[in-house]
């Protein structure tokens, strides 16, 4: 393990040799479909400390099996689809580091994050190179990257309707949401069924709301979604509304001033009868790196205290 670590230091800088393996990844085009690598700072000044390095453990593993690691991105050139998700995900670009003696990817983020990826899924080995090294070195247990969930009990609004409270409630969440930079609401999606699973076919609609001022838009998707429903029979009912982002959110995101914003989605659900139901929910591919991420933390802040001014 010291031998490792004499090779660790701060300020290393392979010169050439770093920046002829960085200029080969960054050239390097998917193999199938679109993919280029986008070279920022993190990255280059991760690889020019590292690259060239082969680290192998002399401990079995304080957690689970220390393995060693090659740090070269040329390694990981081929891997845009593979590291797709996981980028998308956490809202920021990725870039090859190298392998392990295992043959998992290894990456860098923007915040010089280290990341694995294998068949297993991705995680977190450290919040820089040499932690995410050391981790492995020594077997440290790594943190998974999966999907977690918020969710927010809110108690209806007695003077409203189930249709005309969901709706409501689902325009604040695309307000505070955008507000936060965490979403760019472009569509309601709505799914409505039988409170009882059978009977009516459910109704699925789509509500742009790039037409019109929000309160404008609240009022005709209420009294459209009131006109449908009262057409199709529906009494006790179960609502799904979704706040849909558009596809090129994260594309955008990245080319924009704005900080980057790890991938949130929302939905709401609502069921009328007694007792009523209304139920927020947020849910995160990055799980606890994108909830306690500051302008996701602040928005979920804003949702309680919207939370606890409806009691």
């Amino acid at each position: 393990m010291r031998a490792s670590h004499r090779r660790m230091q701060p300020g290393r800088d392979t010169g050439n040799d770093g920046m002829l393996a960085i200029l080969e990844t960054v050239s390097t085009v998917a193999r199938s479909g679109p993919g280029r690598w986008v070279l920022f700072p993190a990255a280059e000044q991760s690889v020019r400390e590292f690259h060239g390095l082969t680290f192998r453990p002399t401990v079995l593993g304080l957690q689970v099996a220390a393995t060693g690691c090659t740090v070269d991105p040329r390694l990981g050139r081929y891997t845009h689809s593979t590291l797709a998700g996981l980028s998308e995900a956490l809202g920021v670009e990725l870039f090859p580091f190298g392998r392990t003696d295992s043959d998992a990817l290894l990456a860098v983020d923007e915040q010089a994050r280290l990341f694995s990826v294998d068949h297993g899924g991705s995680w977190l080995l450290g919040a820089s190179p040499a932690e995410g090294i050391t981790a492995l070195l020594q077997g440290q247990r790594p943190e998974r990257v999966a999907e977690e969930k918020r969710e927010w009990l809110l108690p209806p609004m007695g003077e409203e309707d189930t249709v005309a409270d969901a709706v409501k409630t689902a325009m604040v969440l695309v307000f505070i949401l955008d507000r936060h930079s965490v979403l760019r609401t472009d569509i309601l999606r709505l799914h409505v069924r039988e409170k009882t699973g059978f009977g009516r076919e459910p109704l699925d609609l789509e509500y742009p709301l790039r037409d019109g001022a929000l309160e404008d838009v609240t009022l005709r998707v209420i009294t459209e979604l009131r006109a449908r429903l009262q057409a199709a029979g529906f009494e006790a009912l179960e609502l799904d509304i979704t706040l849909a982002a558009p596809q090129a959110r994260i594309d955008e995101a990245s080319a924009s001033a704005e900080p980057a914003t790890p991938r949130v989605d929302c939905a709401l659900f609502a069921a009328n009868g007694d007792p009523r139901v209304l139920r927020v929910e947020l849910a995160a591919p990055a799980g606890r790196l994108a909830f306690e991420q500051g302008n996701v933390a602040a928005a979920q802040e804003e949702i309680d205290k919207y939370t606890e001014s409806r009691r």
